[in-house]
Parts: structure tokens; C-alpha cells; sequence
């Protein structure tokens, strides 16, 4: 279950700077256009409809760990650029940054409900992954713009914020090895096999 949450890190944690954090940074500390940024973010969300579903398919394919270890790797090295393209005011920049940081989440988001789930057993699965990925929203997404904005303040500077995503990052992918290998094949914890045995036929 800690795992569950842990890994949850790089996903929401920078999730709610993409999508609420960067509203108070783009107008208190560079001055942008509240419309324009919100507007932005409509496209990155619309995007989202088929990069969601897309990475999920992927995932299917491919597996999750992987899709979803290469979404973590993509947030964590996106962290400097984002702010990088942000502090340019520039709005084709500032659109691309957006835009960017939510399908690189999206590419942790589309697998993630299927990797956290097959890290349980089936006895335990559903109330497993419910408080993994409740408690995420405890340690992560809820004190994320918080400790962000606390840390624009007493800098003045993105450079923390982007290493408090990267230290996200690190602990995530730590989580992912972590989490069971469940789901591919075999009998799951709890479950039984049920061998039928061939019919027999009786000659008279």
C-alpha cells in the first residue's frame, strides 16, 4: 500500500503545479494573462482525452512498469525546461511547456490504475489500491502548490520547485520496483486454480 501511494508521487504531486501552481506563478511571478494560461491548460486537457487512453493501450502492450517508468523519467527531466520555457512569457512557449507537462503526466496516468491494481492480490486488491491511492492524494497532490508556492516565496526562484518534482521523481520510481509483479500470468495471491479434468469416455 505505501508503495502504491509512493509511486503516485511523480504523477500528482507535479500534476497540481501543471495545472493549478502554474496559475499563481504565471500571473503573481511573471506577470502573464490569468485567461490566457487558463485557456492553455484547456488545450493540455483536451489533449489529454486521447493521450490518456493512448499510454493506457501502450501499457497494455508493452507493459506498465515500463510506460509508466518512462512517464516518471520524462516528468523529472521536464522539471528545469518547464519553468525554463515558462520564464520566457513567451505564449507559444508557455503553451508548449503546458502542454508537455500534462502528456508526460498522462503517460503515468493512463497506466496507473492497472499497475497499482495487479500489485495486489486479488483478496485484498480493491481495498489495497483504494487507500494507495487515497493516501497519495495526503502525502502529494494536496501539499504540492503548497510547498511550491512556500518555496517561490522564500527563494524567489523555480529552482527549488523543480528539484522538489525531481526528488518526486526519484522516490516514485524507487516505489515502482518495489510494487509486486502481479497480473502477468499465473495464479494470483488468493486466487485458485481450477483444474477440470478431461472427460472420459467408458466403452461397453
Amino acid at each position: 500500500m505505501i508503495a502504491a501511494a509512493f509511486v503516485r508521487l511523480s504523477e500528482q504531486a507535479p500534476f497540481y503545479l501543471f495545472i493549478t501552481f502554474v496559475l499563481t506563478y504565471g500571473t503573481s511571478h511573471l506577470g502573464l494573462a490569468r485567461d490566457d494560461l487558463l485557456n492553455d491548460t484547456l488545450v493540455a486537457a483536451a489533449i489529454g482525452l486521447l493521450t490518456i487512453p493512448l499510454f493506457g493501450h501502450l501499457s497494455d502492450r508493452y507493459g506498465r512498469r515500463l510506460v509508466y517508468g518512462i512517464g516518471i523519467v520524462c516528468v523529472g527531466a521536464f522539471a528545469f525546461p518547464y519553468f525554463a520555457l515558462l520564464n520566457t512569457k513567451t505564449p507559444g512557449l508557455v503553451l508548449l511547456a503546458i502542454v508537455l507537462s500534462l502528456v508526460f503526466h498522462d503517460m503515468q496516468y493512463g497506466p496507473q490504475a492497472a499497475l497499482i491494481a495487479e500489485g495486489f492480490g486479488a483478496n485484498v486488491r480493491y481495498s489495497g489500491a483504494g487507500l494507495g491511492y487515497q493516501l497519495a492524494s495526503v502525502i502529494a497532490g494536496g501539499p504540492a502548490p503548497l510547498i511550491a508556492a512556500a518555496i517561490l516565496e522564500d527563494t524567489g526562484s523555480s529552482t527549488g520547485i523543480s528539484l522538489y518534482i525531481v526528488g518526486c521523481c526519484v522516490l516514485s520510481m524507487g516505489a515502482l520496483f518495489l510494487i509486486p509483479k502481479r497480473g502477468e500470468g499465473g495464479a494470483e495471491a488468493g486466487e485458485r486454480r481450477v483444474t477440470v479434468p478431461p472427460s472420459s469416455t467408458t466403452s461397453t
